[in-house]
């Protein structure tokens, strides 16, 4: 059983690379991740801005639940 998935990619079209979200069931992985963004967020700037471009233009996953993603599908 797959119980969280990501998978990156690069978008040729805006010349990016990394991820949007994260799909998972695994409340134990999302809720310290959603509870503690703003630290994680701080730390990751701190990392990326010593990478080279595109790197440097790297931003953190949104982390969802199926759940959550069925609702955003819905809209």
């Amino acid at each position: 059983m797959i119980l969280s998935y990501a998978s990156f990619g690069f978008d040729a079209l805006e010349q990016t690379l990394g991820v949007e979200s994260v799909l998972t069931n695994d409340l134990r992985m999302k809720d310290p991740y959603v509870h503690g963004f703003p630290r994680i967020e701080a730390r990751f700037a701190r990392m990326i801005r010593q990478l080279k471009a595109p790197y440097q233009q790297a931003t953190l996953p949104d982390v969802v639940s199926g759940e959550e993603l069925w609702g955003h599908i819905a809209l």
